[in-house]
């Protein structure tokens, strides 16, 4: 090889070498992936967020439970309908649940209000998938480092290989006897 031949090496080499490091650059690092994902994770609520916004919700027991001793309609009807006295409308109304009774019975239960303010902050499912979107799967993530190494180990082979012409070319001209 000529001085020409290895200058043009060597503008190739310096190509190469440009190229890979504007290529390298526009991936992310470790810690900007860390960061985007905990960014993404960081407004979702967490297990324990949300069982302490539902626990203080009554259940569907306590609130059958609440509602059982409770007289309906169908069975206060027929026992008034036929008593005509007050007397024996007390007498008839005293083994029924009074106002205070029922209110102490319904006053533990969650108001829709309580309900709707302690369901609001939580995540919609909606808004889950939209904060999950963005972020690459670990599937993908494998997937693109994978060809990332790929792609650079032929790029080092390549520069291995203009390297050992560069130095053998080095030493063609050093063995060479001036003159």
């Amino acid at each position: 090889m000529n001085d020409l031949a290895t200058a043009q090496v060597l503008r190739n080499l310096d190509e190469r070498t440009s190229r890979i490091e504007q290529r390298l650059h526009s991936f992310p690092t470790r810690e900007e992936m860390n960061e985007a994902i905990r960014v993404g994770v960081e407004p979702l609520a967490t297990r324990e967020e949300l069982r302490a916004a539902i626990q203080p919700l009554a259940t569907r027991e306590e609130l059958r439970a609440a509602r059982e001793p409770l007289a309906a309609r169908e069975e206060i009807r027929p026992a008034v309908e036929p008593l005509a006295p007050r007397e024996e409308l007390r007498a008839a109304g005293e083994p029924l649940a009074t106002r205070e009774e029922l209110r102490a019975a319904v006053e533990p239960l969650a108001t829709r209000e309580e309900l709707r303010a302690a369901v609001e902050p939580l995540a919609t499912r909606e808004e889950l998938r939209a904060a999950g979107e963005p972020l690459a799967t670990r599937e993908e993530l494998r997937t693109g480092i994978e060809e990332v190494k790929r792609h650079t180990r032929i790029l080092f082979e390549s520069v291995r290989d203009d390297i050992r012409l560069l130095a053998e070319q080095v030493v063609g001209l050093m063995n060479r006897p001036r003159g």
